[in-house]
């Protein structure tokens, strides 16, 4: 369970401690969240398109986090992404005590309006 303040950067590394210990455990340095553009086989004659996806680790120990990825048309209204948005594709579980989540989001990129992801982590 994490303790002490959550807005603190203990080790001066520019990542709040909270954050951090929801990232990855003690000792292991956090990866932050990244997106890229993945091409994704359709199946049948549809070929494959490219879509972007949204990847981030989690501390497997860090029972007292919720993680939530939101989204944004405008980066001022962030909402929790939805099964219309974006669908979970891979959850790894790695040997360094972390997990990796990774999302796709549903619209193609060559047909997508704009679109911003975070990833938002609290305390429960």
């Amino acid at each position: 369970e994490f303790t002490g303040d959550p807005d603190s950067d203990s080790d001066g590394n520019g990542i709040a401690d909270f954050l951090q210990y929801a990232l990855a455990p003690t000792g292991i340095p956090p990866r932050l969240p990244s997106m890229e553009i993945r091409s994704f086989d359709l199946g049948g004659d549809a070929g494959s398109e490219d879509f972007m996806t949204f990847s981030y680790t989690r501390n497997r120990l860090a029972d007292d986090v919720r993680y939530t990825v939101q989204q944004s048309p405008n980066l001022s209204d962030w909402s929790p992404g939805t099964e219309e948005t974006m669908e979970l594709i891979e959850r790894i579980e790695n040997a360094d005590g972390t997990d990796t989540i990774s999302f796709r989001l549903k619209e193609r990129v060559t047909g997508a309006k704009q679109l911003f992801v975070r990833l938002a982590v609290e305390k429960n």
